[in-house]
């Protein structure tokens, strides 16, 4: 069983990127999705090789972006979930397969 540690939920100005649906592999995301461009995704699919030279990689939004399936939305105002663990996960939200950061780590973003 994995153990969350906690749950925080802000409001901030950040550097956003725009997914197109099926633009991670052909259902994911499902549906468009904005999220920052700090955001660690895992990617599986072709880019990982292509782009990064590994079968699978953990990178930002932002270092993803094509302009035309993964576009800049520059700053916009986002209202964000964080969710922390004892350990690094990888959870499924929007369609995208997102890295966690240790529980550490998120404590120096919500300070």
């Amino acid at each position: 069983m994995v153990e969350r540690l906690h749950t925080f939920v802000h409001r901030t100005s950040a550097a956003a990127v725009a997914i197109k649906a099926g633009s991670l592999g052909q259902t994911h995301p499902g549906h468009n999705v904005i999220t920052p461009a700090e955001q660690h995704i895992l990617v599986r699919d072709w880019r990982a090789k292509s782009m990064f030279g590994k079968a699978q990689t953990v990178v930002e939004a932002g270092d993803l972006i094509d302009g035309e399936f993964i576009t800049d939305l520059g700053t916009r105002d986002l209202h964000l979930v964080h969710l922390t663990f004892g350990r690094q996960h990888v959870i499924h939200a929007d369609g995208l397969e997102i890295s966690v950061p240790l529980a550490k780590a998120m404590a120096a973003i919500a300070a």
